[in-house]
């Protein structure tokens, strides 16, 4: 049986949180609605005259599908690698979707994926769409003779120190091993010696 991957699992709820944002946001626009509105009155000027946690949550959703999906600009940048961000930015979402009435669901997915996120980054997991990358990077070469590359990758194991693994198999390119390095507190696969496959 499959092993599973938590950041994986914890991205797919946190796209369902961050659509499920998105869609509360635009219904409060049209019925404003503090979710606390039982306990006090104070909070109902967030969302009327002026719908301001409705914007707020309807930014922070479309940020959190942004992010998750991603965008073409934010794939494969450091922010997106890390889960560390991710738990500093979800649970201001979470905050502003635990507020409005239609949005308390979305708090829910929010808080559940967090926790798997969390639960990766205690395994040691890394999110990282690091192979679609290191493709791009070789597409784009036009004639490379050899090639040295160092990337970020998931590894669930965290004792590694120096251990060898079996050749990458990339299309159209022949792979020498390559080697798990631990040194540092990140895990990174460095590649050497990418050459282009004689036709």
């Amino acid at each position: 049986m499959g092993k599973l991957i938590k950041n994986h699992w914890a991205r797919l709820i946190i796209l369902t949180a961050a659509i499920y944002q998105v869609a509360a946001a635009i219904e409060g626009f049209f019925w404003p609605k503090i979710f606390w509105d039982f306990l006090t009155k104070n909070l109902d000027g967030a969302v009327k005259p002026v719908p301001a946690l409705q914007i707020i949550n309807l930014i922070l959703g479309l940020m959190g599908l942004a992010y998750e999906w991603p965008l073409k600009f934010i794939a494969g940048s450091a922010v997106h690698r890390s889960i560390e961000a991710r738990l500093i930015i979800f649970p201001l979402s979470a905050l502003a979707a635990v507020l409005q009435y239609q949005a308390t669901n979305a708090a829910l997915y929010y808080m559940i994926g967090m926790g798997v996120y969390f639960w990766a980054y205690s395994e040691g997991e890394y999110d990282s769409t690091t192979l679609d990358i290191l493709r791009k990077c070789l597409d784009a070469l036009v004639e490379p003779a050899s090639l040295s590359v160092t990337v970020s990758w998931m590894l669930p194991e965290t004792s590694l120190t120096s251990h060898h693994v079996s050749p990458l198999a990339l299309p159209g390119f022949t792979s020498h091993p390559f080697v798990v390095n631990d040194a540092s507190s990140t895990k990174d696969l460095a590649f050497t010696h990418l050459v282009p496959k004689k036709k």
